[in-house]
């Protein structure tokens, strides 16, 4: 038997589901569930949401089967010869099936032999790690898979609460758009080594030289801005569109292409002139009321025209590379003025939206 090794030269398991019905492993799921007074609300029947809860299924079975494996109970060859390499003293990985990509920073999610009823989660020079003594071997595996979900969550509450702090200032355009991609293909590639992957509705795959690490959100723009984050701490290029790209995809925003007519642009229901003077970039109306737009340090921000001392209605992150060609060149000033028209359009006031990234 030739096994799949890891970093740190770990067996990866072998699926001991293969050639299961996956029809069969999500009703055991539903089963399981229901046995132990979780009972699931719903089963979706179709598309990317059935596909995720059939993996689930199957990883559940391939867990089920793997500590059945390691006690023993299997004799299929590959089951035997697992059991075999384990109990010789090779690391085995702790992460689940259709996971061997996930890499942690804190721990090495290997679990380990060594000798008697010794056994021990991680690799000491690498994060933590801890001793596990029983004779029983589900037993072992319970307590390491407890050790495993138990330092994953923490890791991921580090990691979260780092990554918060670049989420507390606006979006830039370059956000705005990898969101868009993501909306419509399900992944993006920020850099040669860095794809953020959209699994489903509130979870995300990051892809890095290191492996893959799971992120929880509902917001694309989110994804994206840590997903740039990801890649500039692994030292990769970051592939920005150029401004072409962005004004081609914002003006497929709209319902329809915008139109300039001698100094104005038309933006659907959305006028809008530049007209740059000191911190002022511009003009734009809809209907009756009127909008400035105008730079503090190195954003953009809309704001009512009337209004003294008005509080900004949206704020854009703005490159400061930006605003010296966007004094002559048309192709950014109307990138700019669009971003601000296409806030007019699709969002109200900000006192009044319940999403602040809209």
């Amino acid at each position: 038997m030739t096994f799949t090794y890891g970093y740190f030269d770990e067996i990866f398991p072998p699926p001991l589901v293969s050639g299961m019905d996956p029809d069969a492993a999500l009703h055991a799921l539903v089963a399981t569930a229901a046995a132990g007074g979780n009972p699931l609300s719903a089963v979706p029947t179709r598309g990317r949401s059935r596909q995720g809860m059939i993996n689930m299924a199957l990883v559940q079975q391939h867990q089920t089967l793997l500590v059945a494996a390691l006690c023993g109970e299997l004799d299929a060859p590959d089951a035997v010869a697992l059991r075999d390499a384990v109990l010789n003293g090779a690391r085995l990985s702790l992460r689940p099936v259709l996971q061997e990509t996930l890499y942690f920073s804190t721990f090495a999610p290997v679990l380990q032999w060594l000798g008697g009823h010794r056994w021990r989660v991680g690799v000491p020079d690498f994060g933590r790690h801890a001793e596990i003594e029983s004779p029983d071997m589900a037993q072992v595996m319970q307590k390491a898979r407890a050790l495993y979900v138990q330092w994953c969550q923490e890791e991921s509450q580090r990691f979260a609460a780092a990554t918060a702090k670049i989420l507390t200032g606006p979006n830039s355009l370059y956000h705005l758009y990898w969101a868009a991609v993501i909306g419509q293909e399900n992944w993006v590639s920020l850099a040669p080594d860095i794809i953020v992957e959209h699994l489903n509705h509130t979870l995300y795959r990051f892809w890095t030289p290191n492996g893959s690490r799971l992120y929880e959100t509902s917001v694309h723009t989110r994804a994206a801005r840590v997903g740039e984050t990801l890649a500039h701490k692994f030292k990769q290029p970051v592939t920005y569109p150029d401004i072409a790209t962005l004004r081609d995809w914002q003006a497929g925003t709209f319902a329809a292409p915008p139109r300039q007519e001698a100094a104005r642009w038309h933006f659907d229901a959305v006028t809008a002139k530049w007209a740059a003077q000191g911190a002022r970039l511009g003009v734009l109306g809809k209907g009756s009321k009127r909008y400035l737009l105008q730079t503090a340090q190195t954003r953009v921000q809309l704001i009512p025209h009337t209004a003294r001392r008005a509080r900004p209605v949206a704020e854009l992150e703005c490159p400061v590379a930006w605003l010296a060609p966007a004094a002559t060149d048309p192709l950014y000033q109307e990138v700019l003025l669009g971003w601000a028209a296409q806030h007019l359009l699709t969002n109200t006031p900000a006192s009044r939206r319940k999403n602040p990234e809209a």
